[in-house]
């Protein structure tokens, strides 16, 4: 009996030390984007919308209609009924820039498209295709422009599509669900630019006195990252329980070995 108090004994302790050396991981297990406290964080400066401009691999739908768009806004067209309201919505289709910058668009072929902005691209395509059309009126719509959002659940995170070029923080946090009760609203971070050399903001939206940091733009390929509270006990039991029922389920085998033997 002395022999298995003494092997459970063992077992035990090596079992806490396992927890114990794996303590911080448990602890900060879905933690991500971690700073020094030293970090040298930047400064919120953009205070004007930035004109998105395409790249390689970006989507973009297109529109065209003749005469300078006359058909949106032709009444009459509309008193004819459903015969024509598939006519006024005209062609809407997707195009994909590839890695040469180039999209191959109906009747003109390939053109280069990377680098220019959504305006730039309507009044490129209008010059090209009037010379077959007569006073095109093209639309061009980026559909890559998107935000990363972690609003402060390790599980939870989520793409929201920028639908304007002056989308602010408050309206990306609002369409991620907002800031969930682990979130801490104090210590939010906005990593932008290149991945491999980011910038990253500190945000803090717990008071009123901070409340026009959420108004902040944001920029196609921002992430947003909300800092959560640790969850101690919860994480603890779920490391821990498991270990402890199969730790019980040795105990118990090697007393019935003993027993038996």
């Amino acid at each position: 009996m002395k022999k298995i108090m003494s092997l459970s004994k063992n077992i035990t302790l090596l079992v806490l030390l396992a927890v114990a050396l794996q303590s911080c991981r448990v602890l900060n297990s879905s933690r991500m984007f971690k700073a020094p406290k030293d970090y040298p964080y930047v400064g919120i400066t953009d205070t004007v919308a930035q004109e998105y401009r395409f790249s390689v691999n970006d989507r973009y739908s297109f529109q065209m209609y003749t005469n300078d768009g006359f058909r949106l806004i032709d009444m009459s067209s509309i008193e004819n009924g459903a015969s024509n309201s598939q006519a006024i919505q005209g062609y809407n289709i997707t195009f994909l820039i590839d890695g040469e910058g180039m999209a191959k668009m109906p009747v003109i072929g390939r053109v280069k498209i990377a680098g220019k902005t959504p305006r730039e691209t309507e009044l490129f395509l209008e010059d090209i295709y009037s010379k077959d059309y007569k006073r095109p009126f093209i639309n061009v719509v980026a559909l890559n422009k998107r935000v990363f959002v972690f609003n402060g659940t390790g599980s939870t995170g989520k793409v929201v599509t920028l639908l304007s070029n002056n989308t602010r923080l408050i309206e990306v946090l609002a369409e991620a669900g907002g800031i969930t009760t682990t979130g801490k609203a104090y210590q939010i971070k906005i990593i932008r630019g290149d991945y491999n050399k980011p910038e990253v903001i500190k945000i803090d939206l717990s008071n009123i006195e901070t409340v026009t940091q959420a108004n902040m733009i944001m920029q196609n390929g921002d992430i947003v990252y909300v800092d959560a509270r640790p969850q101690y006990i919860a994480n603890i039991a779920t490391q821990v329980i498991p270990i402890t029922a199969l730790l019980s389920s040795l105990i118990t085998l090697v007393a019935l070995f003993r027993f038996i033997k």
